[in-house]
């Protein structure tokens, strides 16, 4: 990202920082949440699936990450959408 914005990349993270009050990092980890929530509440994917595709190096590293993130395992996240509906 730095090389396209012509810029070094302790100076990007700073602006980006700065425009959005997180870091990017935060900001990356925050959609791989959110596409993972998503495809888990839609049941198209497999815990294994969503992992693999997300670049998780393993089905329990994405559900350390996602535990952490949301406070549930995917399968309990799973599983409380279904008693919702």
């Amino acid at each position: 990202m730095a090389q396209e914005f012509l810029v070094g990349s302790a100076n990007l993270k700073k602006i980006f920082k700065q425009e959005t009050g997180t870091s990017i990092m935060t900001y990356f980890k925050t959609i791989k949440m959110d596409t993972a929530k998503e495809w888990l509440a839609g049941h198209q994917k497999s815990i294994t699936e969503v992992a693999n595709q997300l670049g998780f190096s393993s089905s329990h590293h994405f559900s350390t990450a996602f535990k952490k993130s949301t406070g549930l395992s995917p399968t309990d996240y799973y599983k409380q959408l279904i008693t919702i509906k």
